[in-house]
């Protein structure tokens, strides 16, 4: 049974040639003393939909855009990657926007260091924004995906980033 409201950090769920490179850059990431960790990787419907819920249909601030069948991490083309804010076990994100700019130091390292290593991030008006999250699409529009989705599954998008990537 899924539980929405946890996020799913299993790395190997994600498009195999993005795994390799997620590896690759992380232990880049590592070899530059930056602690960075996989926050959400592959995020099922559910969750998706209950985020999106946040601070619609329940309390709480906004915290994604994307619908469900609209985000890239629900085809196995995305992560976040993070930077833990506490001592205590486990990876202990802050959602809090001040934590993200006093950090953006290092979220600027690291995305310089995924995107030499094929990752996307986001940007607008010339800026990065949504530092934590790191995508692999080829070009691919997440119209495109969720239409090839309902028609052959994961493994159909999955085939097209690969044909995508050969080119």
């Amino acid at each position: 049974m899924i539980d929405p409201t946890r996020p799913n950090r299993n790395i190997y769920l994600l498009y195999p040639k993005m795994l390799d490179n997620l590896i690759l850059a992380l232990d880049h990431v590592e070899q530059e003393g930056i602690k960075a960790y996989v926050f959400e990787a592959v995020r099922f419907h559910e969750r998706q939909a209950w985020l999106y819920g946040q601070g619609r249909t329940r309390p709480g601030r906004v915290v994604t855009r994307a619908k469900p069948g609209y985000g890239w991490h629900e085809y196995g083309l995305a992560v976040d990657i993070v930077f833990d804010a506490s001592p205590r076990d486990g990876i202990q994100w802050s959602w809090d926007g001040d934590y993200v700019g006093k950090k953006e130091g290092d979220y600027k390292r690291l995305g310089e260091i995924m995107r030499s290593h094929g990752f996307e991030q986001l940007m607008k008006r010339g800026r990065y924004y949504d530092l934590p999250h790191f995508q692999w699409t080829y070009g691919l529009s997440i119209h495109e995906a969720f239409l090839i989705y309902q028609k052959y599954g994961i493994f159909g998008v999955w085939q097209e980033i690969t044909n995508r990537s050969n080119r």
